[in-house]
C-alpha cells in the first residue's frame, strides 16, 4: 500500500490531535513509523505517522496522521485491513454534555453519519476513515463548509447566507447548547462510538443488522455466489466425527455434523463450514455454526435457536455461590443483554454476540476485552477513565475468584438464552426465570412489529 493511500486530502481543522497523540492511544508492539510527505496545502515536506495494529473489535486497521510545520496543515485517517463483519452496525448517540460530544468515534470509509436535528447526512464518499471525537466530525463539517464561503458571498450571496446559518446552528451543538442525536451507521460493521464502562451507559445505544441486498452491493460482496455455496450444504454428506467439536456437552447429544463449502471472508480462499444441531434439555433446539480457514487461520462461531418467535421476553437471574456455578452452562443470544448488578456491569444486545460458554467463560472475555480495549487505555485515555477502568476489572476478577456471591442476569426479548439448571427437572433456588411483556421498542427493533402488521386489505 502506498504512502498517497494512507492521506487524506481534508483541510487542517481545529480541535484535532496532533500525530502523536491520535496514535498513543493505540496499543500495538508494531513500532510508530515516520516518513517525510508533500504537504498538500503549501506543497513544503511535512511528516507522515503511521502504523497498522490490532484495535479490538475492528481487527487490524492502518492508522495515519500528517502534521506540516511549515503552514500548521494536520489531518488524520484510519483504514481498515481487516474483514467486512458479518452484520451491519448502527450505533445512536444523544449528545447531552461535554462528555458525550468527547467521546472518540472511529468511522470507516463505509460509514454514514447523521444528526436528524440539523437534517445533516454526511455521506460515505465525502470523508475517508477517520478517527477523531464527535466534536471532531462536526468541526470537520463546519471548516468544509468555511472554506468557499468567500467565494459564494461574492457569487451567490443568499446560498451564503444559508450556510452561515446552518454554521451557526453546528457551533450552537459543538459547544452543548442543546442536545442532538449523533447517528453512526456502518454497513461493513467496521465503526465505532466510545462507550463508558461500569454503569449502563444510557445516551448510547447500539444494534446489528443483517445488511440489505443493496447495502451488499455498495460493498461488493455478491449475494448469488454466497447463497450459491449456502444451497450446497443439503447435497453435503454429513461428517462422521462429531468428536472433533469441543463443546461443553456430551457427544452423544449431537445429532449430526454437517460440512459445507464456503469463502473465508478475509482471504477469499475455500474453506468448510460445520454446523450442528443440538437439542439443549429444557430449552430449545440450536443450531452451532463453526467456520475455519486452513489458510489464514481465521476463525468465526454463531449460534442460533431454532422454533417460532417467542410471544414473551425471558428474564433469568442465577446466583452465584461457588465454582459449579462458574461451570454452568450459558446460551447468549446475540438479542440478549447481561447485567451483573454487583459491579454495574452492562452488555447490550449484540455485545459479544451470540455465545455458548459458561458463567466464567463470558465474564473472563468481558474481563479481557476490556484489558485489550485501545480506547481505555495508552496515554491519551483520560486518566479519570483509566483509573475507573483498572478498579472495574479488578472487581471483575474478584468475582471470577469467588471472593463474593454476586448475580448474573440474562434479559431475552426473543427468549432466545438459557442458564443450566443443575436440578432439572426440579426448581434450583439459585435460579430464576421471570416472563415479561417486550416493550413496542424492542418488537420495533427487532422487526417483530413490521410481522405482525396486516396485509394491506385485509379486513376484522
Amino acid at each position: 500500500m502506498s504512502l498517497n493511500d494512507l492521506k487524506t486530502s481534508n483541510e487542517s481543522r481545529e480541535g484535532e490531535s496532533d500525530p502523536s497523540s491520535t496514535l498513543a492511544g493505540v496499543n500495538s508492539e508494531r513500532p510508530i513509523t515516520q516518513l517525510e510527505s508533500a504537504c498538500m496545502s503549501c506543497g513544503q515536506n511535512g511528516t507522515t505517522t503511521f502504523l497498522i495494529t490490532k484495535v479490538p473489535h475492528f481487527r487490524e486497521i492502518i492508522v495515519s496522521s500528517f502534521a506540516c510545520a511549515h503552514c500548521g496543515n494536520r489531518n488524520n485517517s484510519v483504514q481498515f485491513g481487516g474483514a467486512i463483519q458479518d452484520k451491519a452496525v448502527k450505533y445512536t448517540l444523544k449528545v447531552k454534555d461535554l462528555k458525550d460530544i468527547e467521546r472518540q468515534v472511529v468511522k470507516s470509509d463505509t460509514a454514514t453519519i447523521i444528526v436528524p436535528e440539523l437534517e445533516l447526512e454526511i455521506p460515505p464518499e465525502s470523508h475517508q476513515g477517520s478517527l477523531s471525537t464527535v466534536e471532531g466530525v462536526l468541526r470537520q463539517v463546519v471548516d468544509g463548509l468555511n472554506q468557499l464561503q468567500p467565494e459564494r458571498k461574492k457569487a451567490n450571496p443568499e446560498q451564503a447566507d444559508t450556510i452561515d446559518l446552518f454554521i451557526a446552528k453546528l457551533m450552537k451543538i459543538i459547544k452543548c447548547e442543546s442536545e442532538f442525536t449523533f447517528i453512526l451507521e456502518d454497513p461493513a460493521g467496521n465503526s465505532y462510538i466510545e462507550s463508558f464502562p461500569g454503569n449502563l451507559d444510557a445516551n448510547l445505544k447500539f444494534e446489528h443488522y443483517e445488511r440489505s441486498d443493496y447495502q451488499d452491493g455498495l460493498l461488493g460482496i455478491n449475494k448469488a455466489i454466497h447463497d450459491k455455496l449456502t444451497a450446497r450444504a443439503s447435497s453435503i454428506r454429513p461428517a462422521a466425527e462429531a468428536e472433533s467439536y469441543d463443546v461443553s456437552i456430551k457427544t452423544e447429544d449431537i445429532k449430526e455434523v454437517i460440512n459445507f463449502p464456503t469463502n473465508c471472508s478475509i482471504c477469499a480462499a475455500e474453506g468448510q463450514e460445520k454446523m450442528i444441531k443440538l437439542d439443549i434439555p429444557y430449552f430449545k433446539e440450536v443450531v452451532i455454526m463453526s467456520f475455519y480457514c486452513e489458510l489464514c487461520g481465521y476463525r468465526n462461531n454463531e449460534i442460533k435457536t431454532g422454533g417460532e418467535i417467542s410471544a414473551h421476553g425471558k428474564r433469568i437471574c442465577l446466583l452465584v455461590k461457588n465454582k459449579v456455578d462458574l461451570s454452568r452452562d450459558v446460551l447468549k443470544s446475540d438479542t440478549a443483554s447481561l447485567f451483573v448488578p454487583e459491579i454495574d456491569l452492562s452488555l447490550g444486545p449484540g455485545t459479544l454476540g451470540g455465545r455458548f460458554s459458561t458463567i466464567e467463560g463470558i465474564l473472563y472475555t468481558v474481563a479481557s476485552e476490556l484489558r485489550n480495549n485501545a480506547f481505555l487505555h495508552g496515554d491519551s485515555a483520560d486518566p479519570a477513565q483509566k483509573e475507573k477502568m483498572r478498579n472495574f476489572i479488578a472487581n471483575l476478577q474478584e468475582l471470577l475468584e469467588l471472593k463474593r456471591e454476586f448475580h448474573v442476569i440474562l434479559e431475552d426479548p426473543l427468549a432466545n438464552s438459557f442458564v443450566q439448571n443443575l436440578r432439572a427437572p426440579e426448581i434450583d433456588p439459585q435460579l430464576e426465570e421471570e416472563i415479561y411483556e417486550r416493550t413496542p421498542e424492542e418488537s420495533e427493533r427487532l422487526g417483530i412489529t413490521s410481522l405482525e402488521k396486516k396485509p394491506s386489505g385485509e379486513t376484522n
